[in-house]
């Protein structure tokens, strides 16, 4: 969250400077919403007040600041915390009032009220909230992700990694938005596109997406353009495991080595990972709780589950402990072309 709300931000300034450069003591409103995106939206404002001392940001918390979830709530802690009285919380009853009531118009508006998740309609609240914003003269109006319930009316949408399709097909259609990808490692403005800075010998796979391999037994890895940063997970107990981070990368030479998982070699650990760890011990709480009667698998899930069940079958069921075997529950009616679901999907 952290490198992409950085991102965002100077992807923002970069357009700017399209228009004559952010203004100096400009003003920033900030949508926020109860997830990610909104979490973006206040780093990328914390990123855009740092750079410019006299600069302001109002934050609408959109749904009310006790929704935000720990991440965007964090966000909005490091945000007061670094800039002080230079925020302020708005109030939905003034992004009604009159344009030409206001004395200092926003140079940057930040949209990070819904993300991927969203499911139309909006609420009516939320999109006559969003119709006062579009009404307002705003210099430049930002979306994170995909502009809010398709009603936002974004000049620019930032991809936060890689151009997702909703932004392209249903949203893309309706708004004369420019997509820009907001590279979440090194980059540069080349010829009006942010490009990554890496071997120009990687292919379009890995410079556009971020690819995993799992290695049996523990071994998981994304593959980049820049570093290998295998994670590995080490049981050291029924409900509990250690994770082991490694960065393997090229030759750095006399510069400062290269970290893709942690924070000040080792410190912390990094964003991405505090995110995926942050409610570790509470999701294996609630596995462990009476009410708890299983997950159902997404596809990519089941065919782990799979390979773990015929792993079981090739080692032979009767030379596995039972508390180790895995169930084997998905069989030959659960392949297709003998997939139940089959048959509810087409109909």
């Amino acid at each position: 969250m952290q490198r992409a709300g950085r991102a965002v931000a100077a992807a923002v300034l970069w357009d700017f400077e399209e228009i004559g450069g952010f203004p100096p003591a400009g003003r920033v409103l900030v949508l926020v919403g109860k997830g990610h995106n909104g979490g973006d939206a206040l780093i990328a404002a914390q990123a855009v007040l740092a750079q410019f001392p006299a600069a302001r940001a109002e934050v609408v918390f959109v749904f009310g600041e006790r929704a935000l979830r720990p991440l965007a709530a964090r966000a909005w802690r490091e945000l007061t915390h670094a800039v002080g009285e230079r925020v302020v919380v708005g109030r939905e009853a003034d992004l009604a009032r009159p344009a030409t009531s206001r004395a200092h118009p926003f140079a940057l508006c930040i949209d990070g009220v819904f993300g991927f998740q969203f499911r139309r309609p909006a609420l009516a609240r939320v999109a006559a909230l969003i119709a006062n914003v579009n009404a307002l003269p705003v210099r430049l109006r930002a979306a994170v992700d995909l502009p809010s319930a398709g009603l936002f009316r974004a000049d620019f949408t930032y991809a936060t990694g890689i151009v997702k399709t909703p932004v392209l097909a249903e949203f893309g259609a309706h708004h004369r938005s420019r997509v820009l990808a907001a590279e979440l490692l090194n980059a540069k403005r080349r010829h009006g596109v942010l490009r990554p800075v890496a071997n120009p010998t990687v292919g379009e796979i890995a410079r556009t997406c971020i690819q995993s391999y799992g290695i049996f037994p523990n071994w998981v890895s994304q593959l980049t353009e820049f570093v290998l940063g295998p994670l590995l997970f080490w049981p050291n107990g029924v409900n509990k495991c250690r994770i082991e981070c490694w960065t393997i990368a090229p030759d750095w030479g006399d510069g400062e080595g290269p970290d893709y998982w942690t924070v000040n070699r080792g410190e912390s650990l990094c964003e991405i990972l505090l995110e995926d760890t942050e409610f570790g011990t509470e999701i294996q709480k609630s596995m462990e709780s009476p009410g708890f009667k299983g997950v159902p698998l997404s596809y990519q899930e089941a065919r782990i589950y799979h390979w773990n069940q015929h792993a079981d079958c090739m080692i032979g069921l009767d030379s596995i402990p039972p508390e180790l075997a895995v169930e084997q529950v998905i069989n030959e009616d659960w392949v297709y072309p003998n997939d139940p679901r089959l048959e509810q999907i087409t109909n």
